[in-house]
């Protein structure tokens, strides 16, 4: 596994969340499936590199939201 792949399955996990897959989608960008506790299930996308900050940002944020249930 990356080193890219692992920040984001634990940065995922940290959130109490499970990853139910994870795979590219085209060549630049991970697709990530997860499930919260409660069952939900969500698709996230992000960047294949860490050198966009404000997309790993934004990332983070989603997934945060998405625990909440704010999705």
């Amino acid at each position: 596994m990356s080193k890219r792949k692992r920040e984001i399955v634990s940065l995922v996990e940290a959130e109490g969340l499970q990853v139910v897959s994870i795979g590219l989608n085209g060549r630049t960008h991970y697709e990530l499936a997860v499930r919260a506790a409660d069952g939900r299930e969500r698709k996230f996308t992000t960047s294949l590199t860490p050198s966009d900050r404000k997309s790993n940002l934004a990332f983070r944020t989603d997934v945060r939201k998405f625990v909440r249930g704010v999705y």
